[in-house]
């Protein structure tokens, strides 16, 4: 209801304070006329979502360029299929059948770079832009390519070989980028929301089983890659007496030396463009090699906070909070925690960003936070403790970490809750 409101401007005939099984067997027997209003008010409120949002113009643009039909577009393998046969085809030769993939070796994932937990000021986020697509087009990195790595070879940053001028899918990735940028000139959303998805697929796609062209190389040449060029500009941040306090997959997280906040974006594009500089440099000297590679300021933390891993002296990794500034206002941006979940209580997230905003201002929480506590078993926040959760799984085969919800659940059964089912519905006797 809270999705349609802030969407429509509407919501459904029957409200979230009734009971909606038993107003939906109430209207069977006795208003069948509302119920059909009620389903029909359903199916059109899910259109005009999808309309509100662009999600079908979306599906229809990934239809076009995929070359599949939308009700299979999760069916990325056979996207690839789609536009690499007839190319692997045009060079000459045959696509290898699945059942001939006779390996399960794996890749490894995104490298990251363990978070420092603290309350830093003056942290920049930069970002390679579309890293994996990149990669494969910097160093020719597709399953052709890989068969004539002897031809005209050229070295990944972790060492794996492949044919600089024999390849299939960095050519297409440079018509697909083309046409990115002309679909964002004509602010086209949707094309290019579409092709980004396409391009980021290829990576898991031929990282995948189901992939008539596996091999454990391709998915490692590109992670590999990733790794280096993290772990790379790490290196030449630190060589220049800045700090790196987290890093994942793509991302850097980097703090600035005594800056004022009107500087945090200047210096921010500077230090990228150095960057930009300094790969392009070394793949061309040392891998010969045009990159690809685009580094970017994605935004400017004044002040940043990375929490502990639970138990651990570590920082938690995709959790952290910042200060950034919008439209001349600043916010909280949260990031992995509980105010940005669906799963938590209205209390858990008011106290979060209480708290944080607290300890942002430079305030003293210790005595405010007891008064919370003391608030709390008091009962005072008692309609604040209230959540929905789905069970997704049988009471009982909670057994181990054992969520919330699941143990709210067990209590209900140990009070020996009955149902007896009859034809249309069903009666439910308690006893303690």
């Amino acid at each position: 209801m809270k999705l349609l409101q802030e969407l429509l401007g509407t919501g459904k005939t029957i409200t979230p304070d009734e009971n909606k099984i038993e107003e939906i067997d109430r209207l069977f027997k006795e208003d069948k006329a509302s119920l059909a209003e009620y389903n029909l008010q359903d199916a059109v409120l899910v259109t005009d979502i999808f309309f509100k949002t662009g999600l079908i113009v979306l599906s229809v643009r990934r239809a076009q360029i995929s070359g599949l039909l939308m009700d299979q577009l999760g069916m990325m393998t056979a996207a690839f299929d789609h536009f690499y046969l007839p190319r692997l085809h045009r060079a000459g030769f045959a696509a290898p059948n699945l059942k001939d993939i006779q390996t399960n070796e794996h890749a490894a994932g995104g490298y990251v770079i363990e978070p420092t937990p603290g309350i830093y000021e003056n942290i920049i986020v930069l970002d390679f832009k579309s890293l994996y697509p990149s990669i494969i087009q910097t160093f020719k990195i597709d399953p052709y390519s890989l068969l004539m790595k002897d031809v005209d070879t050229i070295q990944t940053l972790n060492g794996y070989k492949f044919s600089a001028s024999l390849h299939i899918l960095p050519n297409f990735i440079d018509e697909l980028m083309k046409l990115r940028d002309i679909a964002k000139k004509k602010k086209d959303k949707q094309l290019s929301q579409a092709i980004k998805i396409l391009m980021n697929s290829f990576y898991g796609v031929m990282g995948s089983y189901g992939c008539r062209f596996y091999h454990p190389d391709l998915p490692r040449a590109i992670t590999g890659s990733g790794h280096k060029l993290l772990l790379g500009s790490k290196d030449y941040l630190e060589n220049k007496g800045l700090k790196v306090v987290y890093g994942d997959t793509d991302s850097l997280f980097v703090m600035l030396n005594d800056i004022s906040v009107d500087d945090g974006e200047a210096q921010g594009k500077k230090i990228v463009k150095e960057l930009n500089h300094y790969w392009k440099n070394k793949l061309k000297k040392e891998f010969k090699v045009e990159s690809y590679l685009e580094l970017e300021f994605e935004k400017y933390y004044r002040k940043f906070i990375i929490t502990p891993a639970r138990g651990a002296d570590i920082g938690a990794k995709k959790r952290y909070a910042g200060l950034v500034t919008k439209d001349g206002k600043e916010n909280i941006e949260f990031v992995g925690m509980e105010f940005v979940r669906s799963d938590w209580t209205k209390l858990a997230k008011e106290f979060q960003v209480e708290l944080y905003q607290k300890v942002f201002d430079g305030v003293e929480v210790e005595d405010w936070i007891r008064g919370e506590i003391q608030k709390l078993k008091s009962g005072k926040f008692d309609d604040k403790l209230i959540y929905r959760k789905r069970l997704r799984k049988e009471v009982e085969d909670y057994t181990k970490n054992v969520p919330p919800h699941a143990r709210a659940a067990k209590l209900l059964m140990s009070r020996a809750m009955l149902f007896i089912m009859q034809s249309h519905s069903a009666d439910q006797f308690q006893s303690n």
